[in-house]
């Protein structure tokens, strides 16, 4: 991301088209509600897999942009722990965002009372644990790679997750894990991989062993998810 708080990586607009693909096999027909929206990427890619799609966004900025942007879908201006409707939804996400809530159990706990009794709740987080990751460990680049690092701070982080930690968070909410895995075998940091994508060094065969890595590598992949029950 940029100083700006912008996706500067194509690998993240990537990043949302394989996270769709790996997480669709689970869906539930019906409905569905998006935690935290950016700029309405993730939104976009989610909308035509639902009959409705409802976001909770509590940046004025970024709910309104969503808004003008992707008319069919009903934005709401509100922090998850203030938002309750009567209707229940039979898909929830939160994707890319728990990492920057300070109450993350609270906000879990919410969500999952917004499901229906079928409902399933899917959450995506950064990986502590990605190869790019432990490679700047081993580099000396930074010292931990479960701390929250200078750039991750600037961008609102305030916690990073590997899969162990995740289902813990998960657990305390009160949910149910039915799967869980990683997305995106990731030996290179995202910089990395535009410039190797844009010069022609790796191409789709690389990404697409990349995507294949992951079902037997997932503490090395750049996201980790998990899809929740009530």
């Amino acid at each position: 991301m940029t100083d700006q708080g912008e996706y500067a990586y194509d690998f993240d607009y990537l990043m949302h088209e394989y996270i769709i693909d790996e997480l669709k096999k689970y869906f539930i027909p019906g409905n569905a509600v998006e935690v935290g929206c950016f700029e309405g990427h993730m939104t976009a890619l989610l909308a035509p897999h639902f009959s409705t799609l409802t976001v909770v966004e509590a940046d004025t900025g970024f709910a309104e942009k969503v808004s003008e942007q992707l008319p069919t879908v009903e934005v709401i201006h509100s922090r998850i722990e203030d938002f309750s409707l009567a209707r229940k939804f039979e898909n929830a996400f939160i994707v890319h965002t728990l990492e920057h809530i300070k109450n993350d159990v609270e906000v879990l706990t919410a969500i999952g009372n917004l499901l229906s009794e079928r409902g399933r709740l899917f959450v995506v987080v950064p990986n502590a644990t990605a190869g790019s990751r432990q490679i700047a460990v081993a580099a000396g680049l930074i010292d931990n790679p479960h701390g929250v690092t200078d750039s991750e701070q600037q961008h609102g982080h305030l916690r990073t997750y590997d899969s162990r930690t995740l289902r813990e968070v998960i657990d305390n909410a009160g949910l149910k894990v039915v799967d869980s895995g990683g997305i995106f075998f990731k030996a290179l940091a995202n910089f990395q991989l535009d410039a190797a994508m844009k010069s022609g060094v790796i191409g789709e065969e690389y990404l697409r062993g990349c995507l294949l890595l992951s079902k037997s590598h997932p503490d090395l992949c750049s996201s980790v998810y998990a899809v929740c029950e009530g």
